[in-house]
């Protein structure tokens, strides 16, 4: 299976939050990695905004490689808005019993 690839496009390389976000990512298909399949299905953009610290980010999933762009960019499938570590918090969730792709919103994890 290939590697991920992860593009950081101007403006998202100077953005702490869009940096935060990437590495938690990877650490993420490092740590589990049952995930990289699933990474390389994606195809979509998920803008995450943090209303906490005023910044946004969108990730862009195009079947294995993800482009990072500051702010909303283009039309996204999914926008995620809360604070910064409700954002965060995301990742720490177990994924849906139904869903695998998905985090289990009933899930207690924080």
């Amino acid at each position: 299976m290939a590697s991920p690839v992860i593009e950081l496009f101007p403006g998202a390389e100077d953005n702490p939050f869009a940096a935060m976000m990437v590495q938690l990512l990877q650490q993420n298909l490092i740590d589990h990695a049952g995930k990289l399949a699933d990474f390389q299905t994606m195809r979509g953009r998920v803008a995450l905004v943090a209303e906490d610290i005023d910044s946004a980010v969108t990730l862009r999933f195009d079947h294995g490689r993800l482009s990072v762009h500051r702010g909303v960019h283009g039309i996204p499938d999914l926008v995620l808005r809360g604070t910064s570590d409700a954002l965060v918090d995301l990742s720490r969730m177990p994924p849906d019993p139904r869903f695998g792709f998905l985090p289990d919103l009933r899930s207690q994890a924080t």
